[in-house]
């Protein structure tokens, strides 16, 4: 077995960094006697012109006399293939025979046995600064929720989790954050006066009632939380978690697209899988919490 640069050697769609090269005359115990039992000096003994390997199961191709293994897929005792050998006569007829193809060696053992990989989620706000605590919900092949610590992160293997969507969330102490100059700023804006919310993410946390548009509602639901007159947001969360990597195409209006940026979905067969948010504190207008 031999180390191979990153690249895809087998068409598969995943990226190799081993790869083993098997010739189906490597298989053959003697190339006297093809493996229908034919003896060399029986009448009726055909010439065998070629011999090919397949995985069981694969497409027979008389031209394919190598096979080449990759992993992962091979990496476990389980998973190590099943081959058929074919012999071909002058007429184009052929036999098979069956092998199992079990590979040791110092490349193997350190390109093939693969530690375990991450799915790392972190949360930050738009300063930078850690969201602890988030609950995020994990759909696919695994459905769960996890949270994160204190610095806002979850780490976990992601061994078998292939197709995951990603979807944070928070919905503790709404009045965090929420001053007095929050709704001087907020009418402000409505009122033409003031331009300081003009980013997609301080207009998506002055939508108070998240109904896609900036009024007079957000301002008198924000007075209602910081006096305590009401203690969670009637239609929203305190927070909303955007993929830090989505691209507002309206940031002036990006109240349709939000609901986009606010999961992320990835189908990958291996490797770590690393992913940020950017958590939003609704009513925080001049993000103040941290």
């Amino acid at each position: 077995m031999e180390s191979v640069p990153e690249i895809d050697i087998d068409q598969d769609g995943r990226k190799d960094v081993a790869a083993l090269r098997v010739s189906a005359f490597d298989l053959l115990e003697e190339l006297t006697m093809d493996c229908t039992g034919q003896s060399p000096s029986g009448e009726d003994r055909k010439l065998v012109l070629d011999y090919s390997s397949n995985e069981d199961g694969a497409p027979v191709d008389r031209s394919q006399d190598t096979l080449v293994l990759t992993c992962p897929g091979a990496w476990s005792i389980q998973n190590f293939p099943i081959v058929q050998v074919h012999a071909w006569d002058e007429q184009g007829n052929s036999s098979f025979c069956y092998s199992r193809l079990y590979v040791a060696g110092s490349v193997f053992e350190q390109k093939c046995t693969y530690e375990p990989a991450d799915l790392s989620i972190g949360i930050s706000t738009i300063n930078g600064y850690d969201v602890p605590y988030v609950d995020i919900q994990i759909r696919g092949d695994l459905d769960t929720v996890l949270t994160t610590n204190e610095r806002g992160i979850l780490h976990r293997s992601r061994i078998g989790l292939d197709s995951l969507t990603i979807s944070p969330s928070k919905n503790s102490e709404p009045v965090q954050g929420l001053t007095g100059f929050d709704i001087v700023l907020l009418q402000r804006h409505i009122l033409g006066t003031s331009t300081i919310i003009s980013d997609p993410y301080r207009l998506l946390a002055a939508d108070i009632n998240q109904d896609g548009q900036l009024s007079i509602r957000d301002v008198i639901e924000m007075r209602r939380i910081i006096l305590g007159l009401q203690d969670i947001f009637v239609n929203n969360n305190a927070w909303r978690f955007f993929d830090k990597n989505y691209t507002f195409i309206n940031p002036s209006a990006p109240w349709e697209e939000a609901s986009q940026a606010e999961s992320v979905s990835f189908n990958l067969p291996f490797g770590d899988v690393n992913i940020d948010f950017i958590g939003v504190k609704i009513g925080d207008l001049d993000h103040s919490v941290f």
